[in-house]
């Protein structure tokens, strides 16, 4: 009976870690596999990571997404086109199913900006919700790309990238080179995850009794 026991034991264990444990996935937009397919994919393009559906739309309305291999995506609108800048200016990143953003990356932040003795700064939001601010990391190392790794640790559907550029003379924008995800389990998942957990914990107590 002990070994009866032991034996659905591991045999949750095992459910529980291959149904539960999902598989994290770094998405680098630098990757060939993002350039935009002009101009049929000027403002909007969509792609599959893995099992992941994502959508990277440039906006306002009438700009055009930008991209290359060496910082990744901007926006095309304003005074520059290969990054995020000024008020009307964004960049979202949307999911087809939620996601667990354990952070992104972004480039061309930089730090004492071409020697003028100030930090670059962005934000980002996540689900609508309110602007987190970003900025250059002061101990980046000079003339290296302005590449920064933000730590989220949430549950998102969309993310959306803002700068302001022109502040008093001083320039603030970037680049977003990619994020880092993973897939959150479905509701029908952890449903059966639990149930199975119940089930073997109520068999183990009616035979502990017998």
């Amino acid at each position: 009976m002990k070994k009866t026991i032991s034996y659905l034991s591991v045999m949750a264990l095992m459910f529980c870690f291959l149904g539960g444990n999902a598989e994290a996935i770094s998405i680098d937009f630098r990757d060939s596999t993002f350039e935009p397919f002009l101009p049929a994919e000027e403002n909007s393009l969509d792609r599959t990571v893995g099992d992941i559906n994502l959508s990277i739309t440039a906006g306002p309305q009438e700009a055009l997404l930008y991209w290359d291999n060496t910082d990744g995506f901007g926006v095309q609108y304003a005074y520059e086109n290969d990054e995020i800048e000024g008020l009307e200016e964004f960049l979202r990143v949307s999911f087809s199913e939620s996601v667990y953003l354990s952070g992104f990356f972004v480039t061309d932040l930089f730090a004492d900006d071409h020697n003028e003795g100030y930090d670059e700064y962005g934000w980002y939001s996540i689900n609508g919700g309110p602007n987190v601010e970003i900025w250059a990391d002061p101990n980046q190392t000079p003339g290296t790309n302005g590449e920064l790794f933000v730590e989220v640790g949430a549950e998102v559907n969309y993310i959306v990238f803002g700068a302001p550029g022109l502040i008093d003379g001083y320039d603030h924008e970037f680049s977003v080179g990619g994020v880092n995800i993973t897939s959150v389990p479905e509701p029908a998942t952890l449903l059966l995850l639990g149930s199975g957990l119940i089930v073997l914990a109520v068999f183990r107590r009616k035979l502990r009794k017998s």
